[in-house]
C-alpha cells in the first residue's frame, strides 16, 4: 500500500523517534510492515547486556540447581546465562573462546538463540532490543546501521542491511 510505511513510521515515532528510523521507507524491507507491532517498550527499553561479568560455576551460589541457563561454548571456553537474567535483558553481546556472539532471548516465544556477530569484512555487530515485534517475535537491531533483524533467522529484515545476503550463523 503506497505510503503505508511512511505513515506507520510517523505514527510509531510518537512512541519513540527511533521507530521512524527502523521503518524508514528509503531502506529495504523483507517483511510485511503491517505485521510489525509495538512490543510495549521503547528502543533499548529492555537494555542489552554488554560483556557481562561472570563467575566460575562452582562460585555461582546465587543459582539454584534446577535453574534454567542458556549456555554457549566456543574454542574450549563455555559460559552460562541464567534465564532469570535474560528475562530482564533479552539480549547479550559477549565473546567466549575468541568468538563474538549475541544471544537473543524472546520472552514471548521462549526461545534463546546465539548468533555469531562478526561479519565477513571483520566488523563485529552489537545488538539491542528494538521494542518492536513481528509475528509475536522480537525484532533485534544492530547498533551500527539500525537495521532490524529477525530473532528467529538471524537475517536483517528492514534497514540498510536488509537488501544484502547477510545471515548471522547460529
Amino acid at each position: 500500500m503506497e505510503g503505508y510505511r511512511a505513515w506507520k513510521a510517523s505514527l510509531f515515532s510518537r512512541i519513540d523517534p527511533a521507530f521512524a528510523r527502523f521503518l524508514d521507507p528509503a531502506h529495504p524491507m523483507r517483511i510485511r510492515p503491517e505485521e510489525i507491532v509495538w512490543g510495549g517498550v521503547k528502543k533499548d527499553g529492555i537494555p542489552a547486556l554488554e560483556r557481562p561479568d561472570s563467575v566460575p560455576a562452582r562460585d555461582a551460589a546465587f543459582l539454584e540447581d534446577e535453574e534454567m541457563v542458556f549456555g554457549v561454548s566456543f574454542g574450549g571456553a563455555a559460559r552460562a546465562y541464567p534465564q532469570r537474567v535474560m528475562d530482564w535483558h533479552e539480549m547479550v553481546n559477549d565473546t567466549v573462546g575468541g568468538q563474538s556472539f549475541a544471544i537473543s532471548y524472546c520472552t514471548l516465544c521462549g526461545s534463546a538463540i546465539a548468533f555469531a556477530t562478526q561479519l565477513s569484512d571483520g566488523r563485529r555487530l552489537l545488538f539491542g532490543s528494538s521494542g518492536l515485534l513481528y509475528r509475536s517475535n522480537k525484532l533485534m537491531y544492530d547498533q551500527e546501521t539500525l537495521s532490524l533483524w529477525s530473532n528467529m533467522t538471524g537475517e536483517p529484515v528492514a534497514g540498510p542491511l536488509a537488501g544484502g545476503d547477510i545471515a548471522l550463523p547460529i
